[in-house]
């Protein structure tokens, strides 16, 4: 009776598990397909969104000690905000802003967004300075 008892455990809990991991395979491939459909640009294992103008909000949280700290420039009131980006990469989603200079130089700052599992970077964190632009929108 005992033996009994312990496979018919044994079998529900297996089928448990296989609903489970069923479950989690759905949810991981509707995850990849909303990915992919919001970031539609790929180069190599990183995607990328369509540039978008920036707005009001995206000018307000971007710290302008950023600027001043990063592009060495005392008034970093006279950068312009222009574009605005996201990318993926791993686990980890960065924003990506163009940034346009007094002397009409684009700078293109990368801010952690929301870090992945494991990550070596934290949520927003400034990650750096690109110096030129990592993709342009396909036509």
């Amino acid at each position: 009776m005992v033996i009994l008892c312990f496979i018919l455990f044994v079998e529900i809990f297996l089928k448990v598990q296989a609903v489970k991991t069923k479950t989690q395979e759905i949810k991981e491939a509707a995850y990849k397909k909303a990915l992919e459909e919001l970031f539609t640009i790929t180069i190599g294992e990183t995607r990328y969104r369509p540039w978008e103008p920036v707005q009001e909000w995206d000018s307000e949280v971007t710290s302008p000690e950023i600027l001043k700290d990063h592009l060495n420039h005392p008034r970093q009131v006279n950068y312009t905000m222009k574009r605005i980006s996201y990318e993926i990469q791993d686990d980890d989603i960065f924003k990506i802003l163009e940034i346009e200079s007094p002397d009409h130089k684009l700078y293109y700052l990368r801010i952690c967004v929301k870090a992945g599992s494991g990550s070596k970077y934290k949520d927003d964190q400034f990650i750096g300075i690109l110096m030129k632009k990592p993709f342009e929108n396909p036509n």
